[in-house]
């Protein structure tokens, strides 16, 4: 039975502890989140709780166990939030816990919103693990998790790990830990490329641009010139499909490597320029934008 405005904004008082809350509580503050009239109270019965470390084990609860994928979505948004601030209080048991739910968490969520969200908490914990906020400085099941990601049946699951990586990679503190594992990031790419579905391998191809750009001043960057094709022909059938944000994103990535001392495209102009071509003749203000800035 739904329950009613009145019975909502009574379940939504803070408990008397910041951290003392039931399962059910924490669910039905959470919920009221999406619900204009109650997300101001909501959030202001949260504040307590966000301010103590014990929230996150408790987030994370709701991420693994609650059916709801309103409630998983804001406690993973939450996550994201919070986790940097309290993860140099936790124990290495503890950090090795948040570390292996989380993950957990990532690859076995189902509805997109609610991975994208989840990934950009593990790019947050990533950055605490990687950072000066971690003894150990050493995340091994992440790149594994990377690699089952990329083998996984569903093709949401397999597009949230490109997103993954696109995020990754975006954070310099993380990019810097990511660089060794460059090859292994290079091939889970290009079977995202090789990928059946299309919202895959134009993930891939947003995950190939970050690449590109967290690496183009250096030697390495070349390690990636063997795509360039792929990356290419996945625009190409992106442009058929009127994709025009992700055509432009990866117009950046042209333009970058047009002007790095690495040859990254020089081999592959055969097929840029009647590409380019082809951009110019669509009307969009989108790559207009673009090439305007490619061209100056």
């Amino acid at each position: 039975m739904p329950r009613t405005r009145s019975n909502a904004k009574n379940a939504l008082v803070a408990p008397p502890a910041a951290v003392q809350w039931t399962p059910e509580q924490l669910s039905l503050t959470l919920g009221s989140l999406i619900d204009p009239n109650c997300i101001q109270q909501g959030e202001t019965a949260l504040k307590p709780f966000l301010k103590h470390p014990g929230c996150i084990p408790q987030l994370l609860t709701q991420v693994t166990q609650n059916p709801d994928k309103n409630v998983r979505h804001q406690a993973s948004l939450l996550i994201r939030k919070k986790v940097s601030k309290f993860y140099i209080h936790y124990t290495v048991p503890e950090q090795n816990h948040i570390k292996t739910t989380i993950l957990q968490c990532l690859t076995t969520e189902p509805e997109r919103n609610v991975a994208q969200a989840i990934a950009g908490c593990v790019t947050e914990l990533a950055s605490c693990v990687f950072g000066n906020k971690s003894a150990t400085k050493s995340w091994d099941e992440l790149f594994q998790s990377l690699i089952t990601l990329s083998q996984d049946q569903n093709p949401t699951l397999r597009s949230t790990n490109f997103l993954l990586i696109e995020h990754l990679m975006e954070d310099q503190t993380v990019a810097e830990f990511m660089r060794p594992h460059l090859q292994t990031l290079s091939a889970l790419v290009a079977g995202g490329f090789n990928d059946n579905d299309i919202k895959v391998k134009q993930q891939a191809m947003i995950a190939f641009v970050a690449l590109v750009i967290s690496n183009v001043e250096r030697d390495e960057v070349m390690q990636l010139e063997s795509l360039i094709p792929q990356l290419l022909s996945t625009m190409s059938i992106c442009l058929e499909n009127d994709e025009q944000e992700t055509v432009a994103q990866a117009l950046e990535v042209i333009q970058e490597c047009a002007t790095t001392k690495q040859p990254l495209i020089n081999n592959h102009l055969d097929i840029i320029i009647p590409l380019l071509v082809r951009i110019i003749e669509n009307t969009s203000a989108e790559y207009d934008s673009v090439l305007t800035r490619s061209a100056t």
